[in-house]
């Protein structure tokens, strides 16, 4: 690796940087609430770095404010931060990483590994697409592969579903307790 940048390259080109700064109007928000006008700005990140011996680096991530006129705090999130590496028929991958599973027009049952936010108003519902702490293995055998997730982390999507008079979300949980000796 260079000590230095030379005048044919950038400290951007060196790290890989892209990124993004997005503004739209939205006419309401995801929340079912009578609140109308939202105008909303963010700004992208992505680091795609040179490969390191072998290793190849991701990071993205973003910060939106979904309510500038409302003044209401800016939101972020590293959707994405892993490192991968292959050795021999084998692909690594561990870290922060959105993984996209089986093929439908917007609604897809079987992508269930990773998670969403549906009340970000995005444009592109795969910007709303969060990542989970993972580590996956790939095995190539010809044209197939044999894919292993292992996801230590559970993040909840989040879903716009509207409240109304007596209902509401709840956890149902169980409260052991021991019985007291005198």
């Amino acid at each position: 690796m260079k000590d230095t940048i030379d005048a044919s390259g950038s400290f951007k080109d060196a790290l890989g940087i892209s990124g993004s700064l997005r503004a739209g109007y939205w006419n309401q928000d995801k929340n079912f609430t009578n609140k109308m006008g939202y105008s909303v700005d963010s700004a992208w990140l992505t680091l795609r770095p040179p490969e390191v011996e072998g290793f190849k680096f991701y990071l993205d991530g973003y910060v939106q404010e979904q309510d500038l006129a409302r003044k209401e705090d800016a939101h972020s999130e590293l959707r994405e931060f892993y490192v991968e590496k292959s050795i021999g028929s084998f692909d690594f991958k561990v870290g922060r990483q959105s993984t996209v599973w089986g093929r439908a027009d917007r609604v897809n049952p079987t992508d269930n590994v990773s998670v969403s936010n549906s009340k970000l108003l995005m444009t592109d519902t795969e910007d709303q697409r969060l990542g989970v702490t993972a580590a996956q293995a790939v095995y190539n055998v010809g044209r197939y592969r044999l894919i292993g997730i292992y996801i230590p982390e559970w993040r909840s999507p989040t879903y716009p579903i509207p409240q109304s008079a007596g209902t509401g979300v709840f956890e149902i949980s169980k409260t052991v307790s021991k019985p007291v000796r005198n």
